[in-house]
């Protein structure tokens, strides 16, 4: 387990709350880099996302379903009947319905990004009326409105995903509009109050959302330091640098559980046999890795005690390199070369991973990319 640490400093221009609680004020925000794609079905990181858009439904901080776009549900084994809210409209002025329901949850099942799967279980969309949608499913699915609440189902304008223009110019239903004059491309997104928001003036608490793509966490850290942004997510090892600059807080989360994936295994892959894979298992000793990561605690599975998923009887790979070299002798000491992507924050684990397998002669080669390449690389399947 790797941690992550979200920084923040004053806000710029204000912080929100005019005259009669009219928003105010410039939020200025870096997570590394823009979205491939804003089309409904892209990778995106949430706190990116949910600027221009809203879902369905949202969780509490309990966990609990509640209100966004629709209002209320009832859902069945065979299906899943939603009412929405009326009186909402998109950016561009198209009207959210049930319609508009249709053509986001289809776009993103016929996708190629990685919320297809999850909607598969729908085998039909019905548009009731124009304020009711049901979801036919073919096999009971209680998840399915938790699914409707994360970034795999963002709404977007019918119009803009029939143009083609939503990938790159992301039009929502949420309280900012995307201003393509006032953003830089590549480098700053600026996104203005959208005046016919459905949920008033009241609920917004700043006027300007600026999203910049400062993917090197040194300068990250800088921009955070000279005002440029007001929040940024940034590694652990940057804090020392920023400790003690006024105004500057930071709240540090678990991020990225990695574990070794071996994709490449199917017929003539280089991890193709079981005992290469099982040899590699055992080179690995992740308590080296917890001497020079602080925030890495070695796990024997992917869930951590206390998590739904754990499983107490997973043992897991104990570190033994006389058993890695016995089962890559056995299975004929095969050249293993392959190269790993890595993130920024995950480069240190690669290359010591990567020194470890060197031991049984295999060649692994780390390269790093920004955040937005890493996930959307990844999530491609490439």
């Amino acid at each position: 387990m790797a941690a992550a640490a979200l920084a923040l400093t004053g806000c710029s221009g204000g912080s929100g709350g005019g005259a009669g609680g009219a928003a105010s004020g410039v939020l200025a925000v870096n997570w590394g880099g823009f979205p491939d794609s804003w089309a409904p079905g892209a990778e995106m990181e949430a706190g990116y996302m949910r600027v221009p858009y809203e879902n369905l439904v949202a969780l509490d901080r309990q966990g609990e379903i509640t209100p966004v776009l629709a209002t209320k549900w009832e859902q069945t084994d065979e299906a899943l009947t939603l009412t929405l809210r009326q009186g909402v409209v998109f950016h561009d002025g198209t009207a959210f319905d049930a319609e508009a329901v249709k053509v986001n949850l289809e776009t993103v099942q016929k996708s190629k990004g990685p919320y297809a799967g999850p909607l598969k279980v729908i085998e039909s969309i019905d548009a009731v009326d124009e304020h009711t949608v049901r979801l036919n499913l073919s096999e009971p699915t209680p998840s399915l409105l938790t699914t409707l609440s994360t970034r795999a189902t963002p709404m977007a304008s019918p119009k803009a995903i029939a143009a083609g223009t939503i990938a790159q110019e992301p039009v929502g239903t949420g309280p900012w509009a995307y201003d393509p004059d006032a953003s830089t491309r590549g480098t700053r997104m600026t996104f203005t109050s959208f005046p016919k928001y459905w949920g008033g003036p009241d609920s917004v608490g700043f006027e300007t959302i600026e999203l910049y793509a400062i993917p090197d966490d040194n300068a990250a850290a800088g921009a955070l330091s000279s005002g440029q942004v007001a929040v940024t997510d940034v590694e652990r090892s940057q804090l020392s640098r920023l400790k003690g600059t006024p105004g500057i807080e930071s709240l540090a989360y678990p991020a990225i559980r990695n574990n070794p994936m071996f994709f490449d295994r199917g017929p003539g892959g280089v991890f193709e046999d079981v005992k290469v894979r099982r040899a590699a298992c055992y080179a690995l000793d992740t308590a080296a890795l917890a001497k020079v990561e602080p925030d890495f605690k070695p796990r024997n599975q992917h869930f951590a005690e206390g998590e739904a998923g754990y499983n107490a009887q997973i043992q897991g790979y104990e570190h033994d390199l006389a058993q890695a070299k016995k089962l890559y002798e056995e299975a004929g000491s095969p050249p293993v070369e392959a190269t790993v992507l890595a993130a920024p924050f995950t480069e240190k684990q690669n290359q010591v991973y990567a020194s470890q397998l060197a031991k049984l002669g295999m060649k692994i080669k780390v390269q790093v990319a920004p955040p937005p390449q890493f996930f959307s690389t990844w999530n491609s399947g490439k």
